[in-house]
């Protein structure tokens, strides 16, 4: 079943639209927005410490699945640049696609919370690291947060970046460069979370918030989960049947360890914590050539192609509109939240990221030439 044509890559990056990825992404960003907001909702007070425990794994699981998605779908792309010969203006074409879709909105969101200190009332430190998107690349997040939610952009960026140089540029004698590039970040981010985890005096949660999940040398291979397998896939053709339970335990076993984080179940402290990382992002990574073959339901598509749509825009603009919401009655407090970030976002989207997306160069340019791999030199 190899010749499929669904399962001959992961189809959406070639630009067609596939339900079940657009729903893992609008499930993503409906987790985040939902743990964001959630004392914004009724009877939070009465249940604070069920919402933290329910929003911590919520928030957890939506950053880590927007990175095994982008993992997923830039495979395909970094696979049809091996295959059609991977020149260095193809791999600078494939970079400058990647920055006009993120970076624009990024720092549109950067300035707007700078001329308009409302919108993030937390003191900024460390201003130019923000704007190299170097602000947890090695240290840890400033201790204000401000800007809180741009530490998984820093990773996504940067992983852009660092996974097709070193296969296309240090292992392009390799028969798999992209396997063997992403196989090497998974061995470096597991050895840096060990190092870092192992020589820490004290382990708190909080420590493991800073110092691993928020740090770029110690999760370089957040996407490289959805790599591995987008490069199966296009292999060997259709997952076997049994990846669904894989996924299924893996997913099972990363949320005993982050529910549980200091409890009596076995994988606990920083060993535990490590562990979760390639635990929830194979088990994410698994699902999604599965979830690629979902066909959409009539009444629910809409809906979902919609906040798929936004879902970049939304994860920008919530955070602005979690502390504005916070300034308002809070009768309103909810309503300010969601449907000020939904707009908003909705503007954003079709005003300002869809027509820059328009500008990117075509496609296939990427595939001008057909020079073999080794033709970089």
């Amino acid at each position: 079943m190899a010749g499929s044509r669904s399962w001959s890559l992961p189809q959406s990056a070639r630009g067609e639209r596939r339900f079940g990825l657009d729903a893992a992404r609008a499930a993503a960003i409906l987790m985040i927005v939902f743990t964001h907001g959630q004392t914004f909702f009724p009877s939070a007070d009465q249940y604070r410490g069920t919402l933290a425990t329910i929003g911590g794994v919520t928030a957890t699981y939506g950053v880590e699945l927007f990175f095994a998605l982008s993992g997923f779908l830039i495979g395909g792309l970094l696979l049809d640049l091996q295959e059609r010969g991977a020149t260095r203006r193809a791999i600078r074409i494939f970079l400058v696609r990647r920055w006009m879709r993120t970076l624009p909105l990024y720092y549109l969101a950067l300035l707007t919370l700078l001329l308009f200190p409302v919108l993030e009332p937390s003191s900024h430190h460390r201003l130019s690291s923000y704007f190299l998107l170097i602000q947890n690349f090695v240290t840890p997040m400033p201790a204000s947060n401000w800007f809180g939610i741009s530490w998984s952009l820093t990773i996504e960026e940067w992983s852009y970046v660092v996974l097709p140089l070193l296969a296309f540029l240090l292992c392009r004698r390799a028969r798999e460069p992209i396997a063997c590039a992403a196989l090497a970040l998974v061995a470096g981010g597991v050895v840096v979370r060990l190092a870092i985890g192992l020589s820490a005096t004290t382990w708190q949660l909080s420590d493991w918030d800073a110092l691993i999940r928020r740090l770029f040398i110690s999760r370089m291979d957040a996407i490289a989960y959805g790599v591995l397998v987008a490069v199966w896939v296009r292999r060997c053709g259709r997952l076997p049947g049994w990846t669904i339970a894989a996924s299924l335990v893996l997913l099972a076993w990363s949320t005993i360890i982050c529910w549980y984080p200091f409890g009596p179940l076995g994988l606990v402290g920083p060993i535990g914590w490590s562990a979760f990382f390639p635990l929830n992002g194979i088990g994410f990574a698994l699902l999604l050539p599965w979830l690629a073959e979902l066909r959409p339901p009539p009444l629910v598509a809409p809906l979902v192609y919609f906040f798929a749509r936004i879902s970049y825009s939304l994860y920008l603009v919530h955070w602005p509109f979690m502390f504005l919401a916070g300034g308002t009655a809070p009768q309103w407090q909810l309503i300010v939240y969601l449907f000020g970030s939904i707009i908003t976002a909705s503007i954003v989207t079709y005003t300002i990221e869809l027509p820059i997306m328009r500008l990117r160069p075509p496609q296939h340019e990427l595939h001008s030439r057909t020079l073999p791999v080794a033709g970089l030199s």
